[in-house]
């Protein structure tokens, strides 16, 4: 997701904080909010058949979410990048999302539970988990709960 800088304390003023520590009502309304407040987002849906492949191809959750991380960074291309790190070395990770990009943004900001320090990366996450409880509540009209 991109953000004016100027426009980031908007996410604080709204409440935006760790999507794990609020309930789905309280998400969905921040994710409206967030999006009508951005300036893009994009959400990617991993599909379990695409989850199930990379064991073929021997590729980790965690280099997968990268993958997918990377492909967002690539279509917003946004001039500073914060990222929640999913490998356990900080600088490994920065260094290798820098290789998956096409252009040298100027700075990227990867920390481990950067949900907790960076609204920005909250902001991103809120949206990804609405869509989820959205799908989720499709598949139980559709299957059952």
């Amino acid at each position: 997701m991109c953000f004016k800088e100027s426009s980031l304390s908007y996410l604080t003023e709204i409440g935006v904080k760790d999507s794990k520590k609020l309930t789905a009502k309280r998400r969905s309304i921040l994710a409206k909010l967030i999006k009508e407040s951005c300036n893009s987002f994009k959400v990617i849906i991993v599909l379990p058949e695409e989850i199930d492949q990379r064991e073929e191809k021997r590729i980790t959750l965690n280099k997968l979410e990268e993958l997918k991380m990377a492909e967002i960074i690539r279509e917003l291309k946004p001039d500073s990048i914060y990222i929640d790190a999913v490998d356990v070395n900080e600088a490994r990770f920065t260094q290798s999302i820098l290789n998956l990009l096409n252009y040298s943004p100027k700075e990227i900001i990867s920390k481990h539970k950067a949900d907790d320090l960076f609204p920005i990366v909250s902001a991103a996450s809120i949206i990804a988990k609405d869509k989820r409880d959205t799908l989720i509540e499709e598949l139980k009209e559709k299957y059952g709960p």
